[in-house]
């Protein structure tokens, strides 16, 4: 079909609700912390969240959205423990 597959996802930066059209993927990856949003002349880029907080450390204004990666929690008695699906597999 050609159409890009996405979303639009909403952020707020300076009180102003902003969007960007994602992939299924990038966005999975926004929700999870491994991305953050910065702001890049008049519009927004996505980066790893390891250089949104090199960026922070330099100009905080410039970084809108950045979450550090939650510890995932695991289950002692979790049978597939050793076995970790990757965060980028598509179904």
């Amino acid at each position: 079909s050609g159409g890009f597959d996405g979303w639009f996802t909403n952020f707020t930066d300076d009180n102003s609700v902003q969007r960007i059209y994602v992939t299924e993927l990038l966005r999975n990856q926004l929700v999870r912390g491994y991305l953050g949003i910065v702001k890049s002349g008049t519009g927004y880029c996505l980066v790893p969240t390891a250089v949104a907080e090199k960026i922070r450390q330099r100009d905080p204004a410039s970084v809108i959205v950045s979450e550090a990666v939650a510890p995932s929690v695991t289950d002692e008695d979790d049978p597939y423990a050793d076995f970790q699906v990757p965060d980028d597999l598509m179904w």
